[in-house]
């Protein structure tokens, strides 16, 4: 129906996947030009919220892109959505900023698997702890990738009861399993810098530094840096 990427690089990744080139900036489009629709997908950044807030519901949050996924939610009411975070969320601000989140979409009508008196009324760690249920890890379901993202899925209020969250499916994951067997020579490193690295590693790992690599016989990667785009 409609989809928004700021960056121009995911931009072209989306178009890529999709054939569909998305909206750039969604703070620059009006709420009442994207079309009606029964689901919303979203990931906003980790803003700080003004601790004057829980006051003022979807007010509190003016200034942060959560306010503009929250009014495209009050306006056009779709029945599900789905707000995709880091982790990090969880414990943000010593959990104020996952309260706030939460509190707004309770106010506008959604409800979701944490208890609404646990999001008004309970304490930060009891609202961790039930948050905490919602986190998911790629390399559960079969992408050997070690990411951990909350995954906020909400409803109408009587829509359904609960969301039954997926359980890790226990596949064997393997970096080689995704990666084309002959890649263009123009992606692969000299060897000499691949022999800098193997220097680097082992010197680091002495030095108790973090640098390290994966090989195609690793179970998992973790977050790819933009710094190098080769492989051995």
């Amino acid at each position: 129906m409609f989809s928004s990427e700021f960056d121009s690089k995911a931009q072209e990744t989306y178009l890529d996947n999709h054939g569909e080139l998305p909206f750039g900036d969604i703070t620059k489009i009006p709420v009442s030009d994207i079309p009606c629709h029964d689901v919303l997908f979203a990931g906003f950044p980790c803003q700080p919220f003004s601790h004057a807030g829980l006051k003022r519901g979807i007010e509190d949050t003016r200034g942060t892109l959560f306010h503009n996924i929250a009014d495209i939610l009050q306006v056009k009411k779709p029945k599900v959505a789905i707000l995709e975070n880091v982790k990090g969320l969880v414990s943000h601000d010593k959990g104020y900023t996952l309260q706030v989140v939460l509190k707004t979409l309770t106010d506008m009508g959604y409800s979701c698997n944490i208890p609404k008196d646990i999001i008004l009324n309970g304490t930060a760690k009891a609202l961790q702890t039930e948050a905490k249920k919602m986190v998911l890890k790629s390399i559960d379901f079969g992408v050997p990738q070690n990411r951990q993202r909350i995954y906020i899925v909400l409803w109408l209020d009587g829509l359904v009861d609960s969301f039954n969250y997926p359980k890790p499916l226990g596949l064997t994951t393997r970096v080689g399993d995704i990666l084309e067997a002959n890649p263009d020579p123009k992606y692969t490193i000299s060897d000499r810098l691949w022999a800098g690295h193997q220097r680097r590693k082992t010197q680091n790992k002495k030095n108790g530094k973090g640098f390290c690599y994966v090989t195609v016989d690793s179970p998992y990667t973790n977050t790819i840096s933009g710094l190098y785009s080769k492989a051995a």
